[in-house]
């Protein structure tokens, strides 16, 4: 059995990874109707985050975790890169990602869908930032009312 394996070991840990979690693109300025983030545009008026939330729910929660917040291999939604927010619909739809098992949706999802559920994942980013800011009662009214609110529309 090797020494490092019991309670009077001296072996020392590796240092800890550390992980740069990168700022979500800002959050979506709705009107009644366009939601503009960045340089896309996502169709749909106010409730569009929670008919994101109801389909990420329905085809992405189960790897990539309830309110987009991964735990393990499966990257969380909640930090991603640039890059794969300005590419989100080739990820989801077009199948970018499906020779490393990322599934395409292109059969279930239009692009006024997917782009609800980006709108989703960018809200849920914000809501992280904000929690590890400190104000997580507003996320916990927020999910509630959005869940509600999926339910009723669909």
């Amino acid at each position: 059995m090797s020494g490092a394996l019991r309670l009077d070991a001296n072996a020392q840990l590796p240092p800890p990874i550390v992980k740069t979690i990168p700022s979500p693109p800002p959050m979506p300025e709705v009107n009644d109707e366009t939601l503009a983030v960045g340089s896309w545009q996502l169709a749909v008026g106010s409730w569009q985050s929670a008919v994101g939330s109801r389909q990420y729910s329905e085809l992405c929660a189960r790897c990539h975790g309830t309110s987009a917040v991964a735990g393990g291999d499966i990257t969380d939604l909640r930090h991603l890169p640039t890059a794969s927010h300005a590419r989100f619909d080739e990820i989801v739809r077009g199948g970018r990602y499906e020779s490393v098992g990322m599934p395409r949706f292109d059969a279930e999802l239009n692009r006024e869908q997917a782009d609800a559920i980006h709108a989703y994942i960018i809200e849920q980013a914000h809501e992280d930032l904000q929690a590890k800011e400190g104000n997580s009662v507003w996320r916990s009214i927020k999910q509630g009312l959005h869940s509600a609110l999926a339910w009723i529309l669909f």
